[in-house]
């Protein structure tokens, strides 16, 4: 940044938007994430990192049966692209910062010191149905050819927030004694994270026939699709 070289930069940035092979589930992202270097003197420097991240993602795991995706049953095999889930229920959204420095500093030909800071806040809003596996009206009997049509599904939520820093403190020395070079590192680090999580897990009743495994959607209108939802955690699935 300066004729004389004692600040350096750097910026690196990502933007991503696009789809995945599930329908309904896309991907849109973005980070930038700067550097600065202040090259005190000739054995003293500091570099100052920081990053921010956003991302508004899906769920790519549908958890289908293995027959219908690895074997076929006798409605054949679900389409690559099947979306098990709700369109404006699943969710994936994740935010977070971190900001932190590297300090170096050389004392003689034997000992140098460095120091590493970070810290970091994550926050996680997460929404999801899933398949269960297939409906069997009768769990005592063998699963007829239109069961495989038809399936339970689970809702999960979780809301997660993380916080927190490290210090890390390292002292080098590099001698040595007679033939024997010798590289010794002594350190020591701290660290704090505070892990704050509500989530809530919930069995989906029945699902209609042909309605989540076998057919172009893969989802219908919530009327027709819970029998029941037990609701935990703050959140409630109608």
């Amino acid at each position: 940044l300066d004729d004389d070289g004692r600040f350096l930069g750097r910026l690196t940035a990502q933007i991503k938007d696009g789809s995945t092979q599930i329908d309904h589930v896309d991907e849109e992202s973005w980070f930038i994430a700067p550097a600065l270097t202040w090259n005190i003197d000739d054995n003293t420097s500091l570099t100052v990192l920081a990053q921010v991240q956003h991302e508004r993602l899906g769920s790519v795991f549908q958890y289908l049966p293995y027959q219908g995706t690895v074997k076929t049953n006798p409605l054949g095999r679900y389409d690559t692209d099947l979306f098990a889930g709700e369109p404006d229920f699943d969710h994936f959204d994740r935010d977070q910062e971190s900001i932190g420095y590297t300090f170096d500093h050389v004392f003689n030909d034997v000992w140098s010191f460095k120091q590493n800071f970070r810290y970091r806040h994550l926050t996680l809003d997460y929404k999801s149905i899933y398949g269960l596996g297939y409906y069997n009206p009768a769990p005592t009997a063998d699963l007829a050819p239109g069961d495989f049509g038809q399936g339970y599904r689970g809702a999960l939520t979780s809301k997660t927030t993380v916080t927190g820093w490290a210090l890390d403190n390292q002292a080098h020395a590099n001698f040595n004694t007679g033939p024997v070079e010798h590289n010794v590192t002594l350190g020591g680090d701290m660290q704090y994270t505070t892990y704050d999580k509500i989530g809530g897990e919930a069995t989906v009743g029945k699902l209609k026939p042909q309605i989540v495994l076998m057919n172009e959607r893969g989802y219908s209108p919530y009327g027709e699709i819970f029998d029941t939802v037990l609701a935990q955690g703050g959140e409630c699935v109608t």
